[in-house]
């Protein structure tokens, strides 16, 4: 394992909920510890946008309803994985994100980006 990087999340499906919260699932990744989820606000989607973070060390993911970005009708949300051999540190799950996005963690390429559009 040591620096090889892993392998990026597949088959990345996610969507938003009845209450407005957003969920997301893929297939595990081989030796994987930990997935770093990134986003951006409505609209961005480019990459180098998407500077808000989610951790998960399952292969799904929940963001609630509080902290999704203000979504009009028809607006898209890009959102993208990271894969990690690593599991985070801290106290909460972005605390455990940043960690290994700052640290000297050798994370996957990201994933494809997921596009949900607001349906209300």
């Amino acid at each position: 394992m040591g620096n090889l990087r892993p392998n990026a999340p597949r088959n990345v499906t996610g969507e938003i909920d009845e209450d407005g919260s957003i969920s997301l699932n893929w297939d595990a990744v081989k030796e994987a510890q930990s997935y770093v989820i990134h986003y951006g606000g409505a609209n961005q989607s480019e990459p180098t946008q998407a500077v808000n973070m989610g951790y998960s060390e399952t292969t799904n993911w929940n963001l609630v309803v509080d902290n999704v970005p203000a979504l009009a009708l028809g607006d898209k949300l890009y959102l993208y994985l990271q894969t990690y051999h690593q599991k985070g540190l801290g106290a909460n799950d972005v605390e455990k994100a940043r960690y290994l996005h700052d640290g000297d963690f050798v994370g996957s390429a990201w994933s494809d980006p997921v596009i949900l559009t607001n349906p209300s």
